[in-house]
């Protein structure tokens, strides 16, 4: 059983604070698809994988996780506008936005898996 509650949480970037979903459990029986999903019950939940700060646009797994670099990155038109790329979901969209800042982090693993839960 997947349980999903709301929590008040503080931005590290603009210190405000706002209420997110996070998921408090969850389980995920069998395999992973070959294409490297999760299984369904884990996968419905993407949706709260990550946070987006509604007042800076500062996207991570947890907004109190601090960026590790500057965060005039959150302000460039090509963060704003994904790079052109024009999303049918938001979730694609936030997915797109951490892979950006994971690329300017230099945090390759995460960026991998960000462009991957974005497709």
């Amino acid at each position: 059983m997947t349980i999903i509650t709301k929590i008040e949480i503080k931005c590290s970037v603009c210190g405000k604070t706002s209420q997110r979903a996070v998921m408090t459990s969850t389980n995920s029986w069998g395999r992973p698809d070959l294409d490297l999903r999760p299984t369904p019950m884990y996968r419905d939940t993407m949706n709260v994988w990550l946070m987006e700060c509604p007042h800076c646009g500062y996207v991570a797994k947890g907004l109190n996780n601090e960026l590790k670099t500057t965060s005039d990155i959150l302000k460039s038109e090509e963060y704003l506008t994904c790079e052109g790329n024009d999303f049918e979901s938001d979730l694609s969209k936030r997915f797109y936005r951490r892979y950006l800042i994971s690329k300017a982090e230099k945090e390759y693993n995460s960026e991998f898996y960000s462009l991957l839960h974005c497709a």
